[in-house]
């Protein structure tokens, strides 16, 4: 490996330090290194502050003119909640500058290098961009694609099923694995799950991990508001902001009850609450990444939509033999009908295994 990866290696592990605190800002990291020395070094902060570059410029002082620096996003060149960051390194004297890939963002797309050339900078840029397009996959499905990267989490038994056949869902998978799904839920900007689940599980949908600062955006699908005032949900609508999706004509007073308690409801006409239609409203909300957490109904209408950008499926050592399956994606059995999907990672979290998959498209 030769200094110029070993130095953008860096800077992507740098990146590393901002996933999950920045949305709706991409987690980009930046490294300055002069005389073969890393000077100064700086992650994407939380949205409104210091983006990587500056935080890098920062760390590195005086030593920044005449230096290199690393990023692996292409610099803003646009005042925002903050200043433009070819700005800030054209007044460091940065004397080269090599770029990871270029930022799909209109109002950079490219302009960010010319303005750094412009200025005498030399500037390079196409390295690690398989890696860096998968680290900032949130971001750039968001820009791309205009709705967030949606990822499907599901626990099933070795044989498939999510539940029994009584809707028991309690506890399929072990302590080990629910906390990796804590800390899945602690980088996303939403969770979004249908009454069924509410039904069955009452569950909170929160991260319960010890030094968790925020709690992701809790969406629910329930078209007829069967919603419990006495559920979880409801009883902590106001310290976790939630949104529920119900269709036109339900009951007033409910409607009523449920906003007093904190919930914003979001009503539409029945057939208008679909994959496409949340995931527009969310994408107005600037949200880069939310997560399905729902029962067979509500995740099989995501896959069908083709509105699954990633599955985290987690499998127990375990046979259930009967009980509620995890997707019902095709009328008949017809293998040509089948969505095929690319493996990324297999892990293991005590005695379960975490399958990471793509959809081929």
């Amino acid at each position: 490996m030769g200094k110029l990866e070993e130095y953008f290696l860096k800077a992507y592990e740098v990146a590393e330090s901002g996933r999950g605190k920045t949305s709706p800002n991409p987690f980009a990291g930046a490294l300055i290194v002069k005389d073969n020395a890393i000077v100064g070094r700086g992650h994407t902060q939380s949205w409104g502050n210091d983006h990587a570059e500056i935080q890098a410029i920062k760390a590195a002082g005086k030593e920044a003119a005449g230096a290199t620096m690393y990023v692996t996003l292409e610099p803003c060149c646009f005042q925002g909640r903050t200043p433009a960051c070819t700005e800030a390194i054209i007044n460091a004297g940065i004397s080269r500058v090599v770029i990871g890939i270029i930022d799909p963002n209109p109002r950079v797309n490219g302009k960010g290098i010319s303005a750094l050339e412009e200025a005498g900078i030399e500037v390079k840029h196409g390295y690690m961009e398989k890696e860096i397009r998968q680290q900032l996959e949130y971001y750039l499905t968001w820009i791309e694609k205009q709705r967030p990267f949606v990822i499907l989490k599901t626990a099933m038994t070795l044989d498939g099923f999510i539940a029994g056949a009584d809707g028991n869902s309690k506890w399929i998978t072990g302590a080990e694995a629910r906390k990796r799904v804590h800390g899945l839920r602690q980088e996303v900007d939403a969770i979004i799950t249908g009454i069924g689940t509410i039904l069955a599980d009452d569950p909170q949908l929160n991260c319960r991990l010890e030094g968790n600062e925020s709690q992701p955006l809790r969406i629910i699908i329930d078209r007829d508001l069967r919603i419990p005032n006495e559920s979880r949900i409801v009883t902590s609508a106001k310290s976790q902001k939630t949104i529920v999706f119900c269709s036109e004509g339900c009951e007033p007073q409910k409607m009523e009850q449920l906003q007093k308690a904190g919930i914003q409801l979001e009503v539409r006409e029945r057939e208008a609450i679909s994959p496409q239609t949340i995931l527009s409203y969310l994408y107005e909300l600037h949200l880069n990444c939310v997560i399905v957490e729902a029962g067979n109904r509500l995740s099989s209408a995501f896959i069908r939509a083709d509105m699954v950008d990633k599955y985290f499926i987690f499998i127990a050592p375990s046979l259930l033999g009967n009980g509620l399956k995890a997707f019902s994606l095709t009328e008949n059995d017809n293998l040509s009908q089948r969505k095929k999907l690319r493996f990324d990672t297999i892990q293991y979290y005590g005695d379960d295994c975490l399958v990471i998959a793509y959809p081929q498209r």
